[in-house]
């Protein structure tokens, strides 16, 4: 975060030294969030903006499918992604790729956990262990350096990238092109609609048919904004 606001600091100044600039600049600090999402409002304030014009488009993907399911208090998420792990099992390296979304990345290791205990060989591409050739993977804040870029190598290959399920948190960033992605999970829901957007925006590049679902409990909706509230409900 201290890294972001330096460089919008940076952007400020040369807005400062120039009122030709216009709300583009906007793009271009949305573009320095790798792992927060800023309020449209506080980068207007960083940035000296008052009342810019603005040029706006839908994020509205026609292709993709919205659901939302409510999660029981005593719910076992074994039982929501069982059908998942039976395409790991069955069809390997052509199961259709998906990015599962953590608000934790307590949460995101307990999940991976879950997927390594029940797939066990299954794992792997041909059911042998080689790190190179893993199905299911996991990205956070703490991932190492050469496992997250083998990540994000691996999801911006069309063909060739073995890793078909991404178990992330909110730290698998803007500016990632990934390919051949159809499904995203939530794990309960981001903290606003432009998150969510974002990060269900991922889906269905291609334009192919994709699927967008929450899943959630009361308590995470406590700490969202009212829009994202709405979506769920």
């Amino acid at each position: 975060m201290t890294e972001i606001k330096e460089k919008l600091t940076r952007i400020r100044a040369v807005r400062g030294g120039n009122r030709g600039v216009t709300a583009k600049l906007i793009n271009e600090a949305e573009g320095l969030l790798k792992e927060e999402i800023l309020e449209r409002d506080i980068i207007l304030d960083m940035l000296l903006m008052k009342k810019p014009w603005e040029i706006k488009e839908s994020p509205n993907k026609l292709n993709i499918a919205y659901a939302v399911e409510y999660l029981a208090q005593d719910a076992d998420l074994r039982d929501y992604f069982g059908w998942l792990m039976h395409d790991l099992e069955l069809k390997q390296d052509e199961t259709t790729r998906t990015i599962i979304y953590c608000q934790t990345i307590k949460q995101c290791a307990m999940l991976y956990a879950i997927f390594r205990e029940l797939l066990g060989k299954h794992i792997f591409v041909g059911n042998e262990e080689d790190p190179r050739n893993v199905l299911v993977e996991m990205l956070h804040s703490c991932t190492p350096v050469t496992n997250k870029e083998n990540i994000l190598q691996s999801f911006q290959l069309e063909r060739g990238g073995t890793i078909r399920v991404l178990i992330a948190t909110r730290a698998f960033g803007m500016g990632v092109d990934c390919k051949g992605v159809h499904n995203i999970i939530h794990i309960g829901p981001p903290k606003n609609i432009e998150a969510y957007m974002q990060e269900t925006g991922r889906a269905g590049r291609d334009g192919s048919p994709s699927m967008a679902y929450i899943l959630y409990k009361g308590i995470l909706l406590n700490h969202v904004d009212s829009d994202i509230k709405l979506c769920a409900k």
